[in-house]
């Protein structure tokens, strides 16, 4: 099991914007800046705390090319964890335990990423072996002795599942596509699947996979165009929550009952709620909602829904807890 910090982290990503003159204001001076400034502009990516909640796991192209690195929480500057030169490296997780840690990265930009994991000297080692393949990270498993990857290594029109052993690297077949469902998310169980279906970007489904017996279940049967997308499973495995713009102008966030199909509207506020989760101990949910183009995150305490008084933080948008 990870350990259960009490901290309530954020990291934030700062935006500048610059204020818009009224007709009757005075002009302001517009600041100048060279190309070298533009090129020394640094990106991150993330993130992911620790297991010792000691430093969080970033991308970032502050050496020209996307690297993996670690920042301290305490503050100082971050060790780079990787050392390409070439192809950019988006670090995705540490290993529950250690100093181990996954990401993707391609080749030469041809989008054909694998999945790595990468060793605390330094070396790496490809978790998704293979020629002209591409692997995505899924996530670990709830007990933390597996992580998950989707490849189209068997047919390069279909993503498939597969769990892995994170010492060994060994692969199992947890779900074949022939049909052109992709995985969405997994019980923590692990007897449901939950896959989607996109037909056009405004027409989406919902299917669950009862792994006990094979039983393929269309959760979302519609008519004309209407998103259906999987948000998460609930802790005990008996419901799904899953954002939809059914009958109404932004997406909401919905809970589905697996054996009576019962839905109950969780929130729906007049702004996209973009995603929702459970977390690890099953306590919260949380949920970003695009409020006026900035994410706004909220969190719920189960079961009553009551909400969470989160701390002032900058501007910005929070983009891990």
């Amino acid at each position: 099991m990870r350990p259960v910090h009490r901290w309530l982290a954020v990291v934030v990503v700062m935006a500048m914007l610059a204020p818009v003159a009224s007709a009757a204001a005075a002009p302001k001076s517009v600041p100048q800046y060279s190309i070298e400034d533009f090129l020394a502009t640094t990106s991150m990516r993330g993130a992911d705390f620790s297991p010792d909640g000691r430093s969080i796991l970033v991308s970032s192209d502050r050496s020209g090319v996307f690297n993996a690195y670690a920042v301290p929480v305490a503050g100082g500057e971050p060790r780079q964890l990787t050392t390409s030169t070439i192809n950019a490296v988006i670090a995705h997780s540490w290993y529950p335990r250690d100093e181990r840690f996954v990401y993707t990265s391609d080749v030469g930009g041809n989008e054909l990423t694998h999945v790595w994991v990468g060793m605390p000297d330094g070396s790496a080692r490809d978790a998704t072996p293979g020629e002209g393949l591409k692997a995505g990270f899924a996530g670990w498993a709830y007990d933390d002795q597996s992580f998950f990857v989707t490849t189209n290594e068997r047919d390069k029109r279909w993503f498939d599942l597969y769990e892995v052993d994170p010492e060994t690297l060994q692969k199992t077949l947890v779900y074949q596509d022939s049909t052109g469902l992709q995985y969405a998310a997994i019980s923590r169980d692990e007897r449901w699947l939950a896959l989607e279906k996109t037909t056009t970007e405004h027409d989406t489904d919902v299917y669950l996979l009862d792994r006990r017996n094979g039983r393929l279940e269309h959760l979302t049967p519609h008519q004309g165009d209407v998103v259906w997308t999987v948000a998460d499973f609930a802790p005990d495995g008996q419901s799904l929550y899953l954002l939809t713009n059914d009958n109404h102008e932004f997406r909401y966030l919905v809970q589905q009952d697996l054996a009576s199909g019962e839905r109950l509207v969780v929130e729906k506020p007049n702004w996209d709620v973009m995603y929702a989760s459970v977390s690890r101990s099953g306590r919260f949910l949380v949920l970003g909602v695009n409020e006026d183009a900035r994410t706004d995150v909220r969190i719920r305490e189960l079961p009553g829904m009551q909400p969470m008084q989160l701390p002032t933080v900058p501007a910005g948008d929070i983009v891990s807890l």
